[in-house]
């Protein structure tokens, strides 16, 4: 039905905002919770496994208390390659596919927590080449198995405890139960023994390769993914990677009890599936290695691509329609998580490098458009497959491809520059819900094309060839023009903007040092490294710092260089967001404060080789005050808190709250607190009025009647718009219960079929613009079609789409003819006409006009209505006749039908005409019509025998009697007649 996904709006919103995992569990997010199908947290510790050398920690007393850290044993290794092929070494082993949403920031998220989607902080110096991006996963029900599990506590009493003066039965998280110590089982999300308790999400972490430029080096030298693949809380994923367990948080001193966490790190392929929005960078200008997409991205081709148009001439914009974005990246370079070093302890047999071949398989993931449930809620799977609700039932789909080749990693396919880089074309299949999930095993084909298609499979077709990457967009959408008449949600449109980042407290200890802030910001899915882009006064106070140069226009020389209150604006440099009505738009502000790990002075700096592809060693040793990690706790990065918050609907106000503060991690003893404020606001962009249509005149021929509105395909369509900024419609022509009209395919790769079609203005004046149409074309059938169409504007900008039903009838009526029928008739017969004309479903019988042999009437002036009884005999002579009734519908479809009768005698009709004459008064007394019959008696006789020259005499004397008695005993025309018929029979004796 129209609007059919509207219901699931504030759902698919709300599930922004989720943070439970029972909840996710109510709406169909795990299909089943079962510990054999979690991968035991223990398996951490299989060779080559995780180390299990304290893994509680080391306690350490700076002459402040003790504390307890992590273990450097954390770190060799420091993650465990998950063996799915015992016959490949751990940077080998097959990758692994998963899919789902990023999760929801908690609800209880406070500014020095980890986001679900960021840059991290910090990274060891031997794995990384640059600062990992991470994002968090709660798979689909079929990927459930990728998580871990570990043993619950199961709780514990502790007899004979006493008063516990000390609070030591509290501090253990008991509580007492008279002189008993009751430690309570685990608190945690379990499987069906309650025995094991289950991780609700999973890590996808790699290299980062942002435009972040500064003394470290250019991230997009050093990284893996550029930000236009970076997920976001509300995206989305299909990925795959390598699937390994941390080894970096145990969270047990006990071997048994460990809660290692699986990830997958890194991936190899990732798709991130923007939902009901495009996330392209609008950032207003291009920089390197990074085209911009200013301006209104949510369109497709089918209803309008942008257009250059004069200085003088509006410009709206193109039809925004909601469409999902799938950001797909392919790339073998994992950074120094893909190298055997980063999986094996020390001692590492040698480094392997950062790139692993991606040509070894083809890659297989679906697209699914707006209006799909992927919750389950309102419409169930099917064929294990998300149910997907047309905005209106006829929609199709479209789609475009963005190409972000420019974006790559300098080392992104395997070489020490981009020269190397080989892609390949995607194959878009349209299929439907008979077509199951995909198989990654597959022949890279695509099904065949079902009637109405409602996602697309994308097939990457890498195995055996020379590809090492790939880098676009395919943005799918349908093909209508939302509006509330179709209970459609229109696409609204913000700038939204930083207005200010104030730093508060910068991290850097008391007094008088520089914080050097590395920002990153997220708007609905545009990831933006900020901290170079704020405004200055060059350019007229147009200026961007990164770009112009020029005096901040706050205060402050820049965010890499800043001091407690240093304030910085972005207006300049908004970000444009179309998203559907009613839906959020989220937004995510964090990064790091960089020291050591961006200091090439210092041992917790990245790995840096003039040699890319030859890796960096491990330490030799992993002692808590040998190097590196000796520098951790005074010379480690710092996060500069997370703050996030979603942008809602109606008036996408900006929250008054701001990040709170935090001790820093590193320097914590000198007294440093982090602490920024930020300042948004969203504007929205006005909408574009669209030309609006006429009414439609439907000219002649056409006819109205119970049936509906008739034309045949001469009758011109006269569609017409008054708006002087139309340049035309688009429309077609949809035979009901038929398969949509394809007007053309687009070329390869995108190879989408078109279902509409336009037309220009045949008459254009000041307040008229007309264009004619017409329902024609070869083989097409009658009955009823929606005449659909929309006035479009310079800018492609289209109204809602209007119908009007039309019955096309090119088929003229049919006359069925009883009588006269195709047969001989005797000349002494009457014949009785008998006909009937019919348009049948047609627009109906306007007139019909019977003729015999060409003529109106009979030779006699009778007319030949139908149940007219004619005398054969005297009103028509003998041989081929033929009758006809031309007949023309309301749309002046003519036809004609006719039948060729012959009439005969036969010696017993000629008998007859005697009979017939005497009883007319054509013979004017019996004695003579006697004299008569017994010449034709004598002669049938005669001719019965086979003795034709004796019956042909008779006929004669017949004849020779006739002519004697015409004008007297026998009309002249009665005996013209009768003479005939005796010459036929002479003629045609046997």
């Amino acid at each position: 039905m129209q609007g059919s996904r509207v219901s699931l709006l504030p759902v698919v919103r709300n599930f922004y905002r989720i943070a439970t995992f029972g909840l996710l569990l109510a709406m169909g997010g795990v299909s089943q919770l079962s510990a054999q199908d979690y991968i035991p947290a223990t398996r951490a510790f299989d060779a080559p496994g995780c180390s299990d050398i304290d893994l509680g920690g080391i306690d350490i007393d700076f002459g402040l208390g003790t504390v307890t850290v992590p273990s450097p044993q954390r770190t060799n290794p420091e993650w465990k390659a998950i063996v799915l092929d015992s016959s490949k070494p751990p940077h080998l082993q097959p990758p692994t596919t998963l899919e789902g949403f990023v999760a929801p920031q908690p609800v209880d998220q406070t500014s020095k927590d980890q986001s679900t989607a960021e840059v991290a902080e910090e990274d060891l110096p031997w794995t990384h080449f640059t600062h990992d991006f991470t994002f968090k996963v709660i798979p689909d029900g079929p990927y459930q198995h990728l998580l871990s599990s570990w043993t619950r506590f199961p709780g514990l009493t502790i007899p004979d405890f006493g008063t516990d003066s000390l609070g030591i039965c509290q501090l253990l998280g008991g509580t007492l139960d008279g002189t008993s110590c009751v430690i309570p089982p685990e608190s945690c999300i379990v499987d069906g023994t309650g025995t094991r308790c289950l991780h609700t999400d999973m890590e996808v972490e790699w290299d980062n390769a942002s435009l972040m430029d500064e003394k470290e080096g250019f991230q997009r030298i050093w990284g893996s993914v550029p930000e236009f693949a970076w997920p976001a809380v509300g995206d989305r994923v299909w990925v795959q990677g390598r699937w390994i367990f941390d080894c970096g948080h145990p969270s047990s001193s006990s071997r048994d009890f460990v809660k290692f966490s699986t990830e997958l790190h890194p991936p190899h392929a990732l798709v991130t599936y923007r939902l009901n929005h495009p996330a392209l960078d609008s950032f207003p200008r291009p920089r390197v290695s990074a085209p911009n997409f200013p301006g209104h991205q949510s369109y497709l081709p089918v209803t309008g691509e942008p257009v250059i148009l004069p200085p003088d001439a509006p410009n709206t914009g193109p039809t925004n329609i909601p469409l999902t974005e799938a950001d797909i990246y392919v790339s073998g370079l994992g950074g120094e998580a893909n190298d055997d070093c980063s999986l094996l302890g020390v001692p590492c047999p040698g480094n392997t490098g950062p790139f692993v071949p991606v040509n070894d398989r083809n890659y297989f993931f679906d697209i699914y458009p707006p209006g799909t449930d992927y919750l389950g809620i309102a419409r169930p799977l099917v064929n294990g497959t998300f149910a997907v609700g047309r905005p209106v039932p006829d929609a199709s789909l479209q789609w475009r491809i963005v190409d972000h080749s420019s974006e790559l990693p300098t080392h992104a396919c395997g070489g020490n520059d981009n020269k190397v880089c080989v892609t390949v074309d995607p194959l878009i299949c349209p299929i439907d819900s008979s077509t199951p999930p995909p198989d990654q095993n597959a022949e890279p084909k695509c099904p065949d094309a079902p009637p109405n298609p409602t996602r697309v499979r994308v097939i990457l077709p890498f195995a055996g060839t020379g590809a090492n990457f790939f880098a676009k967009s395919i943005l799918l959408g349908w093909d209508d023009v939302p509006t509330p008449a179709h209970n459609t949600h229109i696409m609204r449109t913000f700038n939204v903007r930083l207005q200010q980042f104030t730093v508060r407290e910068n991290g850097m200890g008391v007094c008088c040092h520089d914080g050097d802030w590395r920002v990153f910001v997220n708007v609905g899915g545009q990831w933006r490294y900020m901290s170079p882009f704020f405004d200055t006064d060059a350019q007229a106070g147009m200026g961007i710092f990164g770009l112009d140069g020029g005096t901040n226009r706050c205060n402050g020389n820049a965010l890499t260089e800043n001091g407690d209150d240093d304030c910085f604006q972005f207006y300049n440099t908004p970000w444009t967001v179309s998203v559907e009505d009613d839906m959020p738009i989220h937004v995510a502000v964090g990064g790091f404060i960089a020291r050591g790990v961006e200091d090439n002075d210092s041992s917790l700096f990245l790995c840096r080789v003039a040699a890319f592809f030859a890796g960096c060693p491990p330490p030799s040793s992993f002692g808590i005050l040998d190097t590196p990690f000796v520098a951790f706790p005074f010379d480690n990065d710092d996060r500069i808190g997370t703050y996030e918050f979603d942008l809602l609907p109606p008036d996408y106000a900006p929250p008054t709250t701001q990040p709170a503060g935090f001790d820093c991690t590193v320097l914590a003893i000198t007294g440093c607190s982090i602490r920024y404020e930020v300042q948004f606001r969203a504007d929205e962009v006005p909408p574009g009025t669209a030309p609006a249509s006429s009414p439609l005149i439907i000219n002649s021929p056409s006819f109205t009647g119970g049936g509906g509105t008739f034309i045949s395909s001469s009758t011109p369509l006269t569609l017409s718009t008054a708006s002087e900024d139309a340049q035309g419609f688009q429309y077609r022509f949809h035979r009901q219960g038929s398969a949509l009209p394809t007007y053309f395919t687009t070329a390869p790769p995108a190879s989408l079929p078109v279902h509409w079609t336009s037309t220009g203005f045949t008459l254009s004046q000041p307040g008229l613009h007309n264009a004619a149409v017409s329902l024609s074309g070869a083989a097409l059938a009658d009955g009823p079609y929606d005449l659909q169409y929309s006035a479009q504007s310079l800018a492609n900008l289209l109204e809602p789409r209007h119908t009007s039903r039309l019955i096309l009838d090119n088929t003229p009526p049919v006359t069925t003819i009883t009588q006269p029928a195709a047969i001989q008739y005797v000349h002494s017969a009457m014949l009785t006409l008998s006909y009937t004309a019919s348009d049948g479903s047609g627009s109906g019988v306007q007139s019909f006009l019977p003729k015999m042999d060409g003529a109106t009437t009979l030779p006699n002036g009778v007319g030949l209505a139908n149940g007219q009884m004619i005398s054969l005999l005297t009103a028509l002579s003998l041989g081929t006749h033929t009758f006809s009734v031309d007949s023309v519908d309301n749309v002046n479809n003519a036809g004609t039908n006719s039948v060729t009768f012959s009439i005969i005698v036969t010696p017993d009709s000629i008998k007859e005409d005697v009979q017939q004459f005497l009883q007319g008064g054509a013979i004017k007394n019996k004695g003579q019509a006697n004299s008569l019959l017994a010449k034709l008696d004598a002669a049938a006789a005669a001719r019965s025998r086979g003795q034709c020259a004796s019956a042909a005499n008779i006929y004669q004397a017949f004849i020779n009697e006739l002519e004697a008695q015409s004008g007297k005993g026998v009309s002249a025309s009665a005996a013209a007649i009768m003479i005939a018929d005796a010459q036929y029979l002479i003629a045609h004796c046997p």
